[in-house]
């Protein structure tokens, strides 16, 4: 009678004779590296990776966009994209770097529920003007189901 499950397992349910069945107690976690692009008008490619078969998974990213200014007013617009196999979510945020030549931050926050393949995130921006703009983000994805 009696059991015990192994590490990162729990007891699922107790049998009739008193043995135990054990399940998978923590989903597959996949993190990125934070990665940095300059990015344009074209979409950028910032962060991506490839997600096992055959689950579900919730993705999320924080995308960090900065704008340093030029000494001329500038208002940016940066939108980023995640996707988690075929499904997209896009958002964006405007900055004004107003006559400062220092450098402009705003997060970006995304997640999204999607299948295997490939998780990505892309960003663009649109400007006014000339200030540079990159984006830093990582993406943190989570087994949802198998």
């Amino acid at each position: 009678m009696g059991g015990t499950c192994a590490t990162h397992n729990a007891i699922a349910a107790v049998q009739s004779n008193g043995k135990v069945a054990c399940n998978s107690a923590l989903p597959s976690a996949l993190p990125t590296t934070s990665n940095t692009a300059a990015v344009s008008s074209s979409p950028t490619g910032v962060s991506s990776t490839p997600l096992p078969t055959g689950s579900s998974y919730l993705a999320l990213a924080n995308p960090t966009a900065t704008v340093t200014g030029t000494g001329t007013d500038d208002r940016v617009t940066v939108s980023c994209t995640l996707t988690v196999g075929s499904d997209t979510q896009t958002r964006s945020v405007t900055l004004g770097t107003g006559t400062s030549t220092s450098p402009t931050s705003a997060s970006i926050p995304l997640q999204l529920v999607g299948s295997s393949g490939t998780t990505s995130v892309s960003c663009q921006s649109s400007s006014t003007g000339a200030a540079p703009v990159s984006v830093t983000s990582a993406i943190n994805a989570i087994q949802v189901s198998s």
